[in-house]
């Protein structure tokens, strides 16, 4: 064999060996792109997976925050991350106007914006009562914790704020009940103790100053009767729901107006009723004849002799509508917005020497809030009133939340 072919012979065996080791090589790569391949598809299902988990997660958390009765924030950088529907109404905003936005560009109380630097500075919770709005001021209870920790500002925070305007409003209520019962119930205790005493000091042997007395003693009995009757009814009002009955208005106004037009002729007043075809709705007879009851009766003690009280029932396609119009001294406007209060009175002197407790009309509002319906007035100083109370045919019992 000659050196020339030995050395082609050299070169084809390294041609062919470097072949083999190509296709091996190229093989070997081929299986791990295939398994990196795989691995990649599976890796990308996972992530998938964890996307879609995700995006549950998120629907979960904002159906579960938009059922909250309480404003709940998500902040980073001092910018609104997420806001469930209670937020944004809290905040008056939409919630597109809110998500994404820095809070100092937003028309937010400045102490809610100091509640959140103080908890992204301290990283701790903070807990405080602000106020939102001038016009109507609302009592917001504003909860700040941290969630992720992060230099100054970065972390994240959750904020939860709870509208306590109304709660706060029913606390004075409450406050303002108890003092006036406890005012409305010295006086009449504290006569009847003062003539009480007078009489066991002597007064009783003269007949004619111990019957007076003993008059005046029945009388402040019959008025702590009245206080606690006309409590336990409004206290029922507040609390029980409605009976549901079928209840003619007409007839409940008719023989009203028949039960008090002796008082109102001897008042020299002139009661009427004006024709109303027969009206039903469904609700609390008892209740219902209260309500009239308390209109008519405060529209006679109201009226001067010679005026005169005009009661209309009026029926629409979904309610009933009842008027009790007077000639009578009228409500001035200043106190207009106050005469469905508990007590308040607007002629003391008149409603005590008419026997009257102070509770009449905020026992008709209670009723008939309670059905369904509402009550308003409209009234001129030395004019008269006209009070229109209107209830459903088929009352929607609201329950009390007081």
């Amino acid at each position: 064999m000659t050196p020339m072919t030995i050395g082609w012979a050299a070169s084809a065996a390294v041609i062919v060996a470097a072949g083999l080791w190509f296709s091996w090589r190229w093989r070997r790569l081929s299986w791990r792109y295939a398994s990196l391949e795989a691995a990649n598809g599976e890796l990308q299902q996972s992530l998938d997976r964890c996307r879609n988990a995700l995006r549950a997660l998120e629907g979960e958390y904002s159906q579960l925050t938009d059922r909250l009765p309480v404003g709940v924030l998500t902040l980073s950088s001092e910018v609104v991350r997420k806001a469930n529907h209670k937020a944004t109404i809290l905040l008056g905003k939409g919630a597109d106007s809110i998500i994404g936005r820095p809070l100092v560009h937003l028309d937010i109380p400045y102490d809610l914006l100091e509640i959140i630097r103080r908890v992204a500075e301290l990283r701790a919770p903070v807990h405080e009562a602000i106020t939102f709005g001038d016009a109507q001021p609302r009592i917001m209870d504003v909860v700040a914790v941290p969630l992720l920790p992060g230099e100054g500002a970065s972390g994240e925070i959750l904020m939860l704020i709870n509208d306590l305007t109304e709660l706060r409003r029913l606390e004075t209520v409450r406050r303002d009940f108890v003092a006036n019962v406890s005012h409305e119930l010295r006086t009449p205790l504290a006569t009847i103790r003062a003539m009480t005493e007078t009489l066991q000091d002597g007064a009783k042997e003269d007949a004619e100053v111990a019957n007076r007395f003993l008059e005046n003693i029945i009388q402040e009995v019959d008025r702590l009767t009245r206080i606690s009757d006309d409590l336990l009814i409004l206290s029922k009002a507040e609390i029980g729901t409605p009976e549901r009955r079928s209840v003619s208005l007409v007839q409940i106004v008719r023989d009203v107006v028949e039960r008090v037009r002796s008082q109102a002729e001897a008042a020299h007043i002139n009661i009427q009723m004006s024709d109303s075809p027969d009206s039903w709705l469904e609700g609390d007879p008892d209740q219902i004849e209260q309500v009239v009851v308390n209109l008519v009766d405060n529209a006679i003690n109201y009226t001067l002799p010679g005026g005169s009280v005009l009661v209309t029932v009026q029926e629409q396609s979904d309610s009933v509508t009842l008027l009790v119009r007077d000639t009578g001294i009228g409500i001035a406007q200043k106190d207009l917005p106050r005469i469905f209060e508990r007590f308040y009175r607007v002629d003391k002197a008149r409603s005590r020497r008419t026997g009257g407790t102070g509770l009449g009309l905020s026992i008709v509002k209670h009723i008939v809030e309670a059905h369904g319906g509402s009550v308003s007035v409209v009234s001129e100083f030395n004019h008269g009133s006209t009070f229109t109370v209107t209830l459903p045919k088929n009352s929607s019992f609201k329950e009390n939340e007081q």
